[in-house]
């Protein structure tokens, strides 16, 4: 009984809401997809409490469709583990920077599986270190997990932070790569493209009402 009892208070929460930002707050290009690169809320939930090994991460958004996107827009997902250490300049050739250093950098083309991964650790494990485990269309979700394991091998220690900032990202016809949404304030375009924010996902997830609701 006593086993049974620990494994039931070890179980994964459900979702918790971190992050979240008013419909319809995406920069304007009037092409009539902005909905579909609007984001809405982010959620996480440790796979288990008791001695987690990963993250599970829930990003919501005003609609979704990927037939719609080809390959001219991405979610773009920064991840900072090790202190000190890093580089502050947007990845994947997009303009702007943000004031928390990255070391690894995800973007998931076109929202589907196929993730490419550029890093200032020049370490290839690490692209493995963020999975996409599902897309859920009609209900406008994308599911990914981080492995904390992978990262601890490269450095991470659970006592600290864990930041990670998230925006979606428009590939224009003239080539120019320009962040569309972010869980930032002010948002970045308004900014010179200057992401603000840094979520420290892992001490959110351990203390109540720790979510930031962005204008």
């Amino acid at each position: 009984m006593m086993v049974n009892t620990l494994s039931k208070n070890c179980q994964s929460d459900n979702y918790k809401l971190l992050l979240k930002d008013k419909a319809g707050n995406s920069y304007k290009i009037y092409d009539g997809l902005e909905d579909y690169r609007d984001l809405l809320s982010l959620e996480a939930k440790y796979d288990d409490n008791c001695n987690p090994t990963k993250i599970n991460v829930k990003i919501s958004f005003n609609k979704y469709n990927s037939n719609l996107y080809k390959e001219q827009d991405s979610v773009v997902l920064l991840m900072d583990f090790i202190s000190d250490d890093g580089n502050y300049l947007l990845p994947f050739g997009i303009k702007g920077a943000t004031d928390h250093w990255w070391d690894i950098a995800f973007k998931i083309n076109n929202f589907n599986k196929k993730i490419e991964t550029i890093d200032s650790l020049n370490e290839e494990n690490l692209k493995d270190s963020l999975v996409v485990d599902k897309i859920d269309e009609q209900n406008g979700s994308i599911y990914l997990t981080i492995d904390l394991e992978i990262l601890r091998k490269y450095g991470f220690i659970d006592q600290m932070p864990l930041y990670i900032q998230v925006l979606t990202v428009h590939n224009t016809k003239e080539g120019y790569k320009i962040i569309m949404d972010s869980f930032n304030d002010p948002k970045p375009w308004e900014n010179s493209n200057f992401l603000i924010g840094a979520l420290p996902v892992n001490i959110a997830l351990k203390y109540p009402k720790s979510y930031k609701t962005c204008s």
